[in-house]
């Protein structure tokens, strides 16, 4: 029986050679384990930075937006909400429910027409009396003074002119002054009067002026002819 002795010596060289590449392999392992845990985080706040960025600019914009809005926007829309008054729907209602019944609207319009007349009524004081009448003006008379030396000549011109349907005066002689002229004399100012002399001087061929101081004082409110030879 040989003994054989096995040489052991290159096995024990290979089983160190495979725990030193098995001790190698492992650290390298967990440092690439490490790495990939490493980048992961990276990339996961790379992530949150990118929407965080997102978020803000779009905030931004927004807030330009706003900020760009015309002036006075909000105050139009506000006076065009506050012209929609309650009051008008209601108005809007009376006028569609006038239009359904026209002899409604008619008798409240005659009832509204009553009621304004009596209020004007009482304003204006119809229940008083009423003014009295004015006066009817005085007829406007006709002296007639003789200036001439025809005996009578005042009376026959103031039957003429009674017959006339003419308003005499005074009658008389006038002996203070002696007349051009025939002349018919009229108050200063009124036109009616002025208006009388001057038929009267047209008929009796003579002048109209305004009253004189040469005239007597009974004689100032007519008109007052002095009738001469001329």
């Amino acid at each position: 029986m040989t003994n054989e002795t096995v040489d052991n010596s290159g096995n024990e060289t290979s089983h160190s050679a495979g725990a030193g590449a098995t001790a190698t392999t492992l650290p390298l392992r967990g440092f690439a384990m490490v790495l990939i845990a490493v980048a992961v985080m990276f990339g996961l706040w790379a992530l949150y930075a990118f929407t965080q960025d997102d978020s803000s600019e779009q905030a931004a914009e927004q807030t330009n937006d706003s900020s760009e809005q015309e002036p006075g926007t909000v105050g139009a829309d506000t006076a065009e909400q506050s012209t929609d008054i309650p009051g008008d729907e209601a108005g809007d209602a009376q006028a569609d429910a006038d239009k359904d019944n026209p002899e409604a609207k008619s008798e409240q319009d005659d009832a509204d027409r009553g009621d304004a007349e009596k209020a004007e009524g009482a304003s204006t004081g119809d229940d008083a009396p009423a003014a009295a009448p004015a006066a009817p003006a005085a007829p406007l008379k006709v002296n007639v003074l003789n200036n001439s030396m025809t005996q009578g000549l005042a009376a026959d011109v103031a039957d003429r002119l009674r017959a006339d349907g003419r308003e005499l005066g005074e009658v008389g002689n006038f002996a203070d002054e002696i007349l051009p002229e025939t002349t018919v004399f009229f108050p200063k100012g009124n036109a009616a009067a002025e208006q009388t002399a001057r038929e009267l001087a047209d008929q009796y061929h003579g002048v109209a002026r305004e009253h004189s101081n040469i005239l007597p004082d009974n004689t100032r409110d007519g008109v007052t002819i002095v009738l001469t030879d001329n």
